[in-house]
């Protein structure tokens, strides 16, 4: 078997086996780098691998990858996945976490305001079952690694269980994942 299809493979599986542990319904706190970055390198591998397969471009997809790459932790850096959650659950935790260290706040449906610092806010969304939480602008903050401590104890002492949307979805990507590997396996080089 190509080492191509085995590196497909291995990258499948792991989307698998994220999804198999979202599956749990435990609470996760992920930082979002992580499935930006798993993102790029999805979408990248398909090209890198057919570099590697027939030998062409192999420079330009590498520098491609790594390029996209930086841009995606830089871009996620500050926000975090907060899995298996609902937007109703957090934002009572993250209230109660900003009133034990006494910091005032303008809330919004999508944000809190932080009165006192000039153009901070903590902005949060909901998508399936997962609360994405931003907080890049307080991460120059002092209290910054105090609230991001809190915020995980509070979340992770939460019982309430919902559906694991993520887990299908990685489930499923992997899956897809590995079927393409196959397909890709069994076709005959174009040149």
């Amino acid at each position: 078997m190509p080492t191509t299809i085995v590196i497909g493979w291995i990258v499948g599986i792991l989307l698998m086996g994220i999804g198999a542990v979202y599956l749990t319904g435990k609470k996760l706190i992920v930082p979002r780098w992580f499935d930006s970055l798993l993102l790029v390198f999805a979408c990248m591998l398909s090209p890198i691998l057919l570099t590697l397969r027939y030998g062409m471009y192999y420079a330009w997809s590498v520098g491609a990858l790594l390029i996209l790459g930086g841009w995606a932790i830089w871009f996620s850096a500050g926000k975090f996945s907060v899995v298996n959650f609902k937007k109703e659950s957090f934002l009572p935790l993250l209230q109660e976490e900003l009133d034990a260290r006494g910091i005032a706040r303008e809330e919004d449906d999508e944000s809190f305001t932080l009165t006192g610092h000039e153009g901070v806010e903590i902005k949060f969304r909901e998508y399936t079952n997962t609360v994405e939480v931003n907080l890049r602008s307080v991460r120059k903050m002092a209290f910054y690694p105090e609230l991001l401590a809190g915020l995980k104890t509070r979340i992770l002492a939460v019982e309430s269980k919902v559906f694991p949307m993520s887990g299908v979805f990685y489930l499923i990507l992997g899956i897809a994942f590995l079927l393409a590997m196959q397909w890709i396996g069994n076709r005959p080089c174009p040149l």
